[in-house]
């Protein structure tokens, strides 16, 4: 499966560090055991995501008044957005956008973020936000995996009551 990564990258992160955190954040889903997806990492671009081309970018938005920079609030850390065939349901672009107006990232620190509401009533993020994390998770939407509401779980693949659950990419999910 074929992505780019837009080359505007964050501030939040010295140098090109980002780039290797959403490469290695591929990688940690191809390394599943049970696996055998493999994605090719086609370089930086100039073209945005969010926009049915064909090409499956990776971009942190960063202006806030873009098109996709107005869908950005403070709780959205990352968005992917998939277009399907209505024909075939074949899954025709992917495109992962990190809402750089209100998070702060991090490649290294983990997640100790906090929400604040003012008088007038508008939400704040605060705090850092673990990058990697957050890609490996909206690569798993990526996949067309959904939400998983079991602890521990990133995300889940299968789960029925006969044949039991998959979850990946963490193997064995701490169950409540």
């Amino acid at each position: 499966v074929p992505y780019f990564i837009n080359d505007s990258g964050t501030n939040d992160i010295p140098g090109t560090i980002e780039f290797d955190v959403v490469r290695q954040s591929f990688a940690t889903w191809e390394n599943v055991a049970t696996s055998t997806i493999a994605f090719s990492d086609r370089g930086l671009t100039t073209a945005s995501a969010g926009y049915i081309d064909g090409l499956n970018i990776m971009e942190f938005v960063s202006d806030p008044d873009s098109e996709f920079g107005r869908m950005m609030t403070p709780g959205l850390l990352g968005v992917t957005l998939l277009t399907f065939s209505t024909i075939t349901g074949e899954m025709l672009d992917a495109d992962i956008i990190f809402n750089d107006i209100h998070t702060v990232f991090s490649a290294t620190e983990e997640t100790n973020a906090f929400w604040t509401i003012s008088a007038t009533g508008e939400l704040t993020l605060g705090g850092v936000v673990n990058l990697p994390n957050i890609a490996v998770h909206e690569i798993g939407h990526f996949c067309g995996l959904g939400h998983s509401f079991i602890d521990g779980v990133l995300q889940s693949v299968v789960f029925d009551d006969v044949t039991g659950a998959y979850y990946y990419p963490n193997p064995d999910p701490v169950l409540k």
